[in-house]
């Protein structure tokens, strides 16, 4: 399953990212990008997921690993 999302990428900068979950890990694929900057979670690195939805067309995303929070939002499905 794909999705896109906005990823925040520092403090008044998102980053358009695919979000791919597959079987036991999660991909974040840049829009823009060379082919070696996608960051990979693995299933044992992942601590949380959270989708907070304040309405039906906007929902904001947390994923906390062992080392680092990535939060953006959704956009829609792909």
């Amino acid at each position: 399953m794909t999705f896109e999302i906005r990823l925040k990428a520092g403090f008044f900068k998102t980053q358009v990212c695919y979000l791919k979950v597959g079987s036991g890990q999660i991909i974040l694929i840049p829009q823009e990008h060379d082919g070696n900057d996608r960051v990979v979670i693995n299933g044992d690195e992942l601590q949380s997921v959270n989708i907070m939805s304040r309405n039906l067309t906007y929902a904001e995303l947390e994923i906390v690993t062992t080392t680092n929070i990535y939060v953006g939002s959704l956009a829609a499905e792909t």
